[in-house]
């Protein structure tokens, strides 16, 4: 080969190699340039939800403030017939569609409540958003208010006595079905999530009670709560029954022995995979 055919060959060569760079150079630009958009469109989007949930949910708990320096609401405390107090709480709650509005004594039994004492098996006086209000200071908390619904948030506002002294709280419930329900379909999808891990408010009603496991992208199907604790707190027992069905977990969420277990966690990881 002649020092001219040489010649061309690298330059031709390094052409190559300089035009590579320069467009793999564009190509990463171009890409992260993307990815910050994309991320600044979700801050945003993910903003706008919880601000939205914030004011929606903000309501209720003023709702509770107002309520704990009502006269009907000391009138109960004090004893006195709460069959008046039980149609005043009922207007208020139809008012505001709140779920219930109840009203609590020092010990955390519920005194009256607007679908009646024994409508609603919550707020139980160990609650810890019980316990908050009765040591003064606003209490929140979620869970299910069966039989109504197994999605409700609950608001706790102190009652005090003309001493300082705490005498008991309000408490309105308010049901998550009617904060999330105006949001359904909704571009994107949006979900919040408990301490647990386990979705509470979306705006895709298939994504409610799923948990997301620690350490772990994506999320698990609402399986008994045995398993989403086992999948959150020990995911390398997943994965060991995804690679070996044969090899039992330690805790089997439905007690049907040991090979119940891992092909349950063979349909969670498949769903953790595809998430």
């Amino acid at each position: 080969m002649t020092s001219g055919m040489r010649r061309r060959v690298a330059t031709f060569v390094l052409f190559l190699i300089t035009v590579s760079v320069l467009s793999g150079g564009v190509w990463r630009y171009a890409y992260l340039q993307g990815l910050d958009q994309l991320r600044a469109r979700g801050q945003a989007d993910l903003s706008l939800v919880s601000d939205r949930l914030v004011g929606q949910l903000q309501r209720y708990r003023d709702l509770a403030v107002f309520l704990a320096d009502h006269p009907q609401v000391a009138q109960v405390l004090d004893r006195r017939p709460a069959v008046e107090a039980q149609a005043f709480l009922q207007e208020v709650a139809d008012k505001t569609t709140a779920l219930d509005v109840q009203v609590l004594d020092r010990s955390g039994d519920v005194i009256v409540a607007a679908l009646g004492a024994e409508a609603v098996r919550v707020p139980r006086a160990d609650q810890r958003f019980v316990q908050r209000a009765l040591r003064g200071a606003l209490g929140w908390g979620h869970g299910p208010a069966a039989p109504l619904t197994d999605r409700a948030y609950f608001h706790a506002a102190p009652v005090f006595a003309p001493d300082g002294q705490v005498r008991g709280a309000v408490v309105v419930s308010t049901d998550l079905n009617g904060i999330d329900y105006d949001w359904r379909g909704s571009n994107p999808a949006a979900f919040f999530t408990d301490t647990d891990g386990v979705v509470q408010i979306a705006n895709r009603s298939e994504l409610l009670f799923w948990a997301r496991p620690r350490a772990a992208q994506g999320l698990v199907p609402p399986w008994p709560s045995t398993f989403v604790a086992l999948a959150r707190d020990s995911p390398s027992q997943v994965a060991a029954a995804i690679s070996d069905p044969d090899r039992p977990l330690v805790m089997d969420p439905y007690g049907g022995g040991a090979g119940a277990a891992p092909a349950l966690a063979r349909t969670s990881a498949a769903h953790l995979d595809c998430s």
